[in-house]
């Protein structure tokens, strides 16, 4: 078996298991995430978030996921930002990638 080395080491992909690690990336860290459920059911809590928004896939949103992100951000969200996110990764606009906006999948 190959050894490989981190910095960080964590367990689970819920919202915490993702949110550190990309933190810990942007500053430099090689990180590795764990994660012991199949992909299907990947994601913990967050997979059902308090905006019930859900992945239809690990590339495209639901249908409505426009008008509940709408519904449910107090109206603090732009709404131009919101449509970027749920076009298709390779479609977005650079304002999209200016905002590290992070990748299905």
């Amino acid at each position: 078996m190959r050894e490989k080395r981190f910095d960080v080491v964590v367990a689970g992909c819920g919202v915490a298991g993702l949110s550190a690690p990309a933190a810990a990336a942007e500053a430099g860290a090689r990180v590795v995430v764990l994660e012991r459920a199949p992909p299907a059911e990947r994601g913990g809590q967050s997979r059902y978030t308090e905006a019930y928004l859900r992945m239809q896939s690990e590339a495209e949103v639901t249908d409505d996921f426009e008008t509940h992100l709408a519904e449910n951000s107090s109206g603090i969200l732009d709404p131009d930002i919101i449509a970027e996110s749920a076009r298709p990764p390779g479609e977005r606009a650079a304002c999209a990638a200016a905002i590290s906006m992070a990748e299905p999948g």
